[in-house]
C-alpha cells in the first residue's frame, strides 16, 4: 500500500509528492483490479520460460486480494486476514477518518472497486514465527 494517495480524490496527493520532491508523472497510472494491460513482453524476461499471456492487474496487496475473495455481502460483515500479521477490518464506501479511529490505531487503505478497507493491524503469526526462530527447534 502507499501513503502517497489522497483518500478523498483517489489520486496521488500533490502536497505529499511536493514534500518528497516526486512528480506524479513518475508513477504509472492507477487502475482497478481486472484491468487488462496487454500481452506479456517476453523480450523483457528472455531468461525465463514464460508463456504468451495477457497481463491483468490484481488488487496488488495481498490483503486487498484476500478481501475480494471473502464471501461478505451487504454492510454487516468484517474480515480477518491472518498471516505474519493479522488485519481486522471492514470494507467501506468512504474513508473513516476521526479521532476514535486514530486513538484505536485504525487506518484506511484503498480497496478494490472504489472501496476503502478500514482496518487495524493486530498480532498474527509473527510472534510464533519468532519464538520458533529463537528456539531453533520444532515445537
Amino acid at each position: 500500500t502507499t501513503q502517497l494517495l489522497n483518500l478523498n480524490s483517489r489520486t496521488f496527493d500533490d502536497e505529499l509528492l511536493d514534500l518528497i520532491s516526486v512528480k506524479r508523472e513518475q508513477f504509472a497510472r492507477l487502475v482497478e483490479p481486472g484491468t487488462e494491460l496487454g500481452m506479456l513482453k517476453k523480450e523483457w524476461f528472455s531468461s525465463f520460460d514464460l508463456p504468451n499471456c495477457k497481463v491483468i492487474t490484481v488488487a496488488t496487496h495481498d490483503t486487498a486480494s484476500a478481501v475480494i475473495g471473502t464471501p461478505g455481502f451487504g454492510e454487516n460483515w468484517a474480515y480477518l486476514s491472518s498471516g505474519t500479521w493479522s488485519l481486522l477490518g471492514i470494507e467501506s464506501a468512504v474513508p473513516i477518518v476521526n479521532e476514535l479511529a486514530l486513538q484505536h490505531n485504525y487506518t484506511n487503505e484503498w480497496g478494490a472497486f472504489q472501496t476503502i478497507r478500514f482496518l487495524k493491524n493486530i498480532i498474527g503469526m509473527w510472534i510464533i514465527q519468532e519464538v520458533r526462530r529463537h528456539l531453533e527447534q520444532d515445537y
